[in-house]
């Protein structure tokens, strides 16, 4: 039986930061790499990189997406605009209603 290869097994932080400036997501190294997202995530965590979207970025983003709201633009255009699901929009914007009283 032959061994089978870990193509992560050899990644450093250097590497995987080169990558992810190439690649972006870390479901996008996966799919390089042939394994699955959740690998590539534990991965990170051992090496000690940081994700790449901060508790600051959301909140910059939700923060837009609800001003959106606020103007009328429809439900369905503002999930499309940031590339979530129609249900996730209705989740983050009943959450947000709550912060802004």
């Amino acid at each position: 039986m032959e061994r089978q290869e870990r193509p992560l097994a050899k990644i450093t932080v250097k590497k995987f930061n080169s990558l992810r400036k190439t690649h972006g997501s870390d479901k996008k190294i996966a799919e390089l790499y042939g394994v699955t997202r959740q690998a590539i995530f534990q991965l990170r965590k051992k090496l000690n990189i940081p994700p790449t979207r901060t508790p600051d970025s959301l909140l910059k983003r939700n923060i837009k997406l609800y001003r959106h709201l606020r103007c009328g633009v429809p439900v369905a255009t503002v999930a499309r605009i940031y590339n979530m699901t129609k249900i996730y929009v209705y989740s983050l914007k009943r959450k947000l209603k709550k912060r802004v009283k």
